[in-house]
């Protein structure tokens, strides 16, 4: 809050404080910041547009966390990694295998574990469902052929 309180119209600044929501399970908190720093910077790089992406993830709106990965010019392994974990309660196998070849486009040789290891959450709970989703989506990754997809 001190940075914001400093600079209260430094994009990235904004940007970031949506992750402190998003780490606390407040998602719609996090969409507001998100939102905010997208009107003070519309080029806003990916890695600040990844709030929104992450905070769909939280609220359980899957289809929002695809699209919203979907919508990114150039995806991020993160935002990739929460597109396929949301795929997966899509029931669509298309959108799925599209998603999980998209994330070992980006990240061949993606390593779960050390992508849980940074992305937690204050719930137990949220972190052990992120967890299961994201072995999950290794596994299908890895009895997936790999085609580069766009």
């Amino acid at each position: 809050t001190r940075a914001l309180e400093i600079t209260p119209n430094h994009a990235y600044i904004v940007a970031h404080a949506g992750n402190v929501h998003n780490y606390m399970g407040d998602g719609e908190t996090a969409l507001v910041f998100q939102r905010r720093a997208e009107a003070l910077d519309p080029y806003l790089p990916e890695y600040c547009r990844e709030v929104g992406v992450i905070a769909h993830y939280v609220l359980g709106d899957w289809e929002a966390c695809f699209n919203a990965a979907t919508a990114f010019p150039r995806i991020t392994r993160r935002a990739a990694a929460y597109r396929a974990a949301a795929a997966l309660h899509l029931e669509d196998s298309v959108r799925l295998e599209r998603a999980i070849q998209r994330l070992a486009t980006v990240d061949p040789g993606f390593d779960a574990d050390g992508f849980l290891s940074v992305e937690r959450f204050l719930e137990n709970s949220r972190n052990e469902k992120l967890q299961d989703e994201i072995y999950r989506v290794r596994t299908l990754m890895h009895d997936s052929p790999l085609r580069a997809v766009i």
